[in-house]
């Protein structure tokens, strides 16, 4: 597999899904922000929805190899994709040099 990127792993076992079938390339980015600046966007929480498993079930437990911080006093979004690129960059070079 090279170069896909699977936008939204909301299960601990999606996850571990793709961590066990591609051990190798599978690098896992969390977006996040606080409650309080959701709330600001606009956010209300409605049991029964943003309660699941498929809301928050990768809110705990998981390690993640990249952090992405949605809030206004958090660096820009640029130089937090920054390290996400080089490593994506990287890898991509190394498959263009292993033929």
């Amino acid at each position: 597999m090279i170069g896909q990127v699977v936008s939204d792993a909301r299960r601990l076992s999606d996850l571990q899904w793709f961590r066990s079938e591609f051990p190798r390339q599978t690098r896992s980015v969390r977006v996040q922000c606080s409650e309080e600046t959701r709330v600001q966007r606009g956010w209300s929480f409605t049991p029964g929805v943003d309660d699941a498993e498929s809301e928050c079930g990768l809110d705990s437990g998981v390690e993640f190899d990249w952090i992405i911080t949605n809030e206004a006093d958090a660096p820009s979004l640029d130089e937090q994709l920054l390290p996400i690129l080089k490593a994506a960059q990287e890898a991509a070079s190394l498959v263009r040099a292993d033929p």
